[in-house]
């Protein structure tokens, strides 16, 4: 599963839309007497050229997403347990990749996290751009809890074990939110 880019999730509606306007230019200039006959086949095709593609990418992106939220309390589970042992945050993350506690994607974008820090990045700003590459709220929240947690010094066990609680449920919200939202569109779409 690899991550789809923001500038992919930007170009893909982009070039969709102007393959359609394309299209539409074509059919007017080659078969403009039947461009009124068949109003409702073109419509329908150009909705279709537009909203496959951004669909299919939404998905992709969806799926690489949520595959990383699903392993984040598997993450903070495993430095809270590695760091037990007295290891520094900076040793967790690479014990935690190393003893192939999470899977990938999350473990691909740690071992980039780790790979910065060794380029001689400091820690925080390897954390800050896991952040940005991720851009999930809940990892967001996460690394605010790293970040003072590496500022504050000491092992911090009780606040991780707190954190994972707190990400558990609200993974649990966000797959329950999913659920409703679908069940809500189903009903609309289906007129009960």
């Amino acid at each position: 599963m690899r991550k789809v880019s923001k500038k992919t999730r930007i170009l893909v509606p982009v070039v969709s839309l102007i393959s359609a306007v394309v299209f539409v230019i074509i059919l007017l200039l080659f078969w403009s007497s039947q461009v009124l006959v068949f109003a409702n086949e073109i419509l329908l095709v150009v909705l279709l050229m537009v909203a496959v593609p951004l669909a299919i990418v939404d998905y992709l992106y969806s799926r690489w997403m949520s595959a990383i939220e699903d392993q984040m309390p598997v993450l903070v589970r495993g430095i809270s347990e590695v760091q037990e042992t007295g290891l520094t945050f900076i040793k967790a993350f690479e014990k935690v990749v190393e003893n192939k506690m999470i899977k990938p994607p999350l473990a691909d974008e740690v071992k980039k996290f780790i790979v910065h820090m060794s380029w001689g990045l400091s820690f925080e700003e390897a954390l800050n751009m896991f952040k940005e590459r991720i851009g999930s709220p809940v990892v967001n929240r996460f690394c605010a809890l790293v970040f003072e947690a590496n500022r504050s010094g000491g092992l911090v066990r009780k606040v991780f074990v707190r954190f994972l609680f707190h990400l558990r449920v609200m993974v649990d919200c966000l797959v329950h939110l999913g659920l409703l939202v679908l069940g809500i569109l189903m009903i609309s779409f289906t007129g009960l």
